[in-house]
């Protein structure tokens, strides 16, 4: 069975934004997650988008035609409008420019296509701004480091350290015969 990558893309949340943090899970996970906000027609923050520091990018959020209950369809607002815009600019990013498959990674690439929308630089209610397709959909590709990830499905956490060596150094934890924590150590050539 191989290994899948899966880039969490999330809504931000529909809580407004009051100067504090109001960005909701799992898009609060900075780390983990893409959190994605709102904007209207106008190009201004849906006054319904949560915000906060964790917020990544912003989409199109406010009256988008959508499926509805019993096979109808609806003008919806929302940060889960926006989202789905952010995923089909990965997907897009993925398919053309053949990325790494992490986080980081397509973090990185996405950072390089976003145009700012709302204040200068990164600010709470839009991050680092939203994506003009065709900007996105034509060269030159986007400049991205290599991550390497690794999934060890019987270990509970494992530090990694990729130096600039080209060596990766893996340490995992474990419990001897006599219950007591030990690290184990690798060190292998990635060339």
């Amino acid at each position: 069975m191989g290994l899948f990558a899966v880039i969490v893309v999330a809504a931000a949340g529909n809580s407004g934004y009051n100067g504090s943090n109001t960005i909701n899970y799992p898009a609060r996970y900075e780390d983990l997650a893409i959190a994605v906000g709102a904007f209207d027609s106008n190009v201004n923050p849906a006054p319904f988008s949560s915000g906060g520091p964790e917020i990544d990018f912003a989409a199109p959020g406010v009256g988008l035609y959508g499926a509805w209950l019993n096979k109808g369809f609806a003008s919806l607002n929302g940060t889960s409008m926006s989202d789905p815009h952010v995923a089909g600019i990965i997907d897009l990013l993925i398919q053309r420019y053949n990325l790494p498959l992490n986080q980081k990674a397509i973090e990185q690439a996405l950072k390089q296509y976003a145009k700012d929308i709302f204040t200068p630089g990164f600010d709470v209610r839009t991050g680092d701004g939203t994506f003009i397709l065709s900007d996105v959909d034509t060269p030159p590709p986007p400049q991205v480091e290599q991550y390497v990830e690794l999934f060890f499905p019987f270990v509970n956490a494992w530090p990694l350290l990729l130096a600039d060596t080209g060596q990766i150094t893996i340490t995992l934890p474990f419990k001897d015969s006599d219950n007591l924590e030990s690290l184990w150590a690798n060190t292998m050539s990635l060339i």
